[in-house]
């Protein structure tokens, strides 16, 4: 922060987790098993559910972001 409020510098930021929310292609099933305390509301604790996007920390999100950036 020091070196950015120096005249002619700039700051940027990027929220690394939440990015991954934009892509919106999954190449493969993804099955998650929802969690037994406080389940989201509607659903039932231990439901399996499918992801319809791709989901921070799976191996192809990172894939699939990049291809959202390139199209």
């Amino acid at each position: 922060l020091l070196l950015a409020g120096q005249p002619g510098w700039g700051l940027r930021c990027l929220d690394a987790a939440t990015v991954f929310l934009q892509a919106k292609h999954i190449d493969r099933l993804l099955l998650l098993r929802l969690p037994e305390t406080f389940p989201p509301p509607g659903m039932l604790p231990g439901q399996i559910v499918r992801a319809a996007a791709p989901i921070y920390g799976t191996r192809d999100a990172g894939r699939s972001w990049y291809l959202y950036l390139r199209a």
